[in-house]
């Protein structure tokens, strides 16, 4: 309410003031209200998108850094100290062409001590993903430092099988036990 009095009491003496050489402080002090007027009442929109920006922009980069660690060939996809990938290497390039977003179809891998084997595993795994892509947009193949985190399948293997091995046998109750309990529920 005060600021339509304000707007209706400023075009009032607007209007009253004669144009004249005189009036140039009176248009820019008008035009400054106006301005000032429509910042306020627009207030939050010119800064919601920087806003909004600023809040994802370490979501993004935590999501980049999951896709690399997700798609990186560690030392046990590969054979021994060779750069042939081994069966479990093969499965995860593939599946990292059939099922990366396109924008995180990077495949990193992992850097050796031995910088010559480092790009000998470059140069294979770039070949195995040529081969399975039939429309020529075959990812990129870069080498990194960090290491995927995992454990290895055989020491998952194991404490499955020590768990699964002290489970009881499954048992039935005896009906001593079940007529014991069920006697006590009745009414005399």
């Amino acid at each position: 309410m005060q600021r339509s009095a304000l707007a209706a009491l400023a075009a009032v003496a607007l209007v009253s003031v004669p144009a004249s050489a005189g009036d140039q402080p009176v248009r820019r002090a008008w035009d400054a209200f106006c301005r000032d007027f429509h910042r306020n009442n627009c207030w939050p929109d010119p800064f919601v998108v920087a806003d909004r920006a600023a809040v994802r922009l370490p979501i993004n980069v935590n999501v980049a850094q999951g896709w690399k660690i997700q798609n990186t060939l560690g030392d046990h996809h590969f054979e021994g100290e060779t750069a042939k990938l081994t069966e479990a290497g093969e499965l995860k390039v593939r599946a990292v062409i059939a099922q990366s977003p396109t924008a995180y179809r990077t495949i990193f891998v992992l850097r050796t001590d031995d910088p010559k084997l480092t790009n000998e595993r470059i140069e294979n795994t770039q070949q195995f993903a040529d081969k399975l892509v039939q429309d020529g947009a075959a990812p990129q193949v870069v080498e990194t430092t960090e290491k995927p985190r995992g454990t290895p399948a055989y020491y998952v293997d194991e404490v499955t099988r020590r768990y699964q091995s002290t489970t009881p046998d499954p048992r039935l109750p005896t009906d001593d036990s079940e007529s014991s309990s069920s006697a006590g529920d009745l009414p005399e």
